[in-house]
C-alpha cells in the first residue's frame, strides 16, 4: 500500500472518519437492495460531512472573513491610545508553569503584547474578565506574560466581565469617556474582525484592525485534500465560519452593527 494511499485513508483513523464510512455502508447497502428511501439518509448525513469536514468549502468558507485582513502592513499601523485584546485567548490553569493556557485563539494575547512591545500605544488592555479567580476577583492571568515581555513604560487593564463583543465595545467606550482616548488599536482573531469592527464603530470608537489568528489566508503550510473522507479540523474550520456568519445576522437583528 502506497504512502499516499495510507494518507487518503488517514482520516478512517479518526471517530469522524469511522462514522462516515458506517453511513457510507449503510448507504450502500440499502440501495444494493433498492431501498431507495432507506438509503437515502445515511447518503445525506455522509455527504453533509464530505462538504463540511473537507478542505474545499471550509477553507473558502472561512477564508472569505479572512481576507480583507490578510494584507496588514505592520509597520505601518498608527499610535493609539491604547491596544484592546478581545477576550477569548486563554483560560486558567493550575496545572502550567504559567497561570494561563491559551486557546486556539491564543494569537490575540501575543499580538496585544508584541505591539505593545513595538510601542504602538501607552495602555494595552485586556478584554478577558470573564475568568475569574477563586476569591471572584477577575483574574491577571496575562500579567505573567506580560512581565516576560518587560512592557514597564506600558499600562496594563483588564475589563470587567463581558459575555460578547457588544459588552466588550460598551466597556471600552466607558474606558475611553473617561481617559479621554480617542483611537484604539483592536486586536482579535481574523475571522472575528468584520464583526468586531462594525460593533465598536457602532459604538462611535475610532478602530484600527490588527487582526491575528488567521487560519487559512496567508497560511504557506501545504493543505492536502483528503478526497471525501471528512477530518475534524475542517469541520473545525466550517463551524468557526458559520458562528461568525450567523452571529454577524444576529448582531444586525439585535442593532449592535
Amino acid at each position: 500500500m502506497t504512502v499516499s494511499l495510507l494518507r487518503a485513508l488517514g482520516p478512517l483513523g479518526e471517530p469522524l472518519g469511522l462514522i462516515w464510512l458506517f453511513l457510507a455502508a449503510g448507504a450502500f447497502a440499502a440501495a444494493w437492495k433498492r431501498r431507495w428511501r432507506a438509503a437515502a439518509i445515511p447518503a445525506a448525513a455522509a455527504a453533509l460531512l464530505s462538504i463540511v469536514g473537507t478542505p474545499w468549502l471550509s477553507d473558502a468558507f472561512l477564508e472569505s472573513f479572512e481576507r480583507p485582513y490578510a494584507r496588514v502592513d505592520w509597520t505601518q499601523l498608527p499610535q493609539a491610545d491604547a491596544i484592546v485584546t478581545l477576550g477569548g485567548s486563554y483560560a486558567d490553569s493550575t496545572s502550567s508553569v504559567l497561570p494561563l493556557d491559551l486557546s486556539d485563539a491564543g494569537d490575540r494575547l501575543l499580538t496585544g503584547l508584541e505591539l505593545a512591545r513595538r510601542g504602538r500605544a501607552p495602555y494595552l488592555v485586556f478584554g478577558e474578565g470573564m475568568y475569574t479567580n477563586q476569591v471572584g476577583q477577575p483574574a491577571m492571568l496575562a500579567q505573567s506574560v506580560a512581565e516576560a515581555y518587560d512592557l514597564r513604560p506600558v499600562q496594563i487593564r483588564y475589563l470587567p466581565p463581558c459575555r460578547n463583543t457588544f459588552e466588550e465595545a460598551l466597556k471600552i467606550r466607558e474606558v475611553m469617556q473617561q481617559q479621554g482616548w480617542k483611537r484604539i488599536l483592536l486586536v482579535t482573531s481574523a475571522i472575528h474582525m468584520r464583526r468586531a469592527v462594525a460593533v465598536f464603530e457602532k459604538a462611535g470608537i475610532e478602530v484600527v484592525p490588527a487582526p491575528c489568528d488567521f487560519r487559512v489566508a496567508g497560511i504557506t503550510v501545504s493543505r492536502r485534500p483528503s478526497g471525501p473522507l471528512p477530518q475534524l479540523g475542517y469541520v473545525d474550520q466550517f463551524t468557526a465560519a458559520w458562528h461568525e456568519w450567523i452571529g454577524w445576522w444576529i448582531y444586525r437583528w439585535r442593532g449592535w452593527l
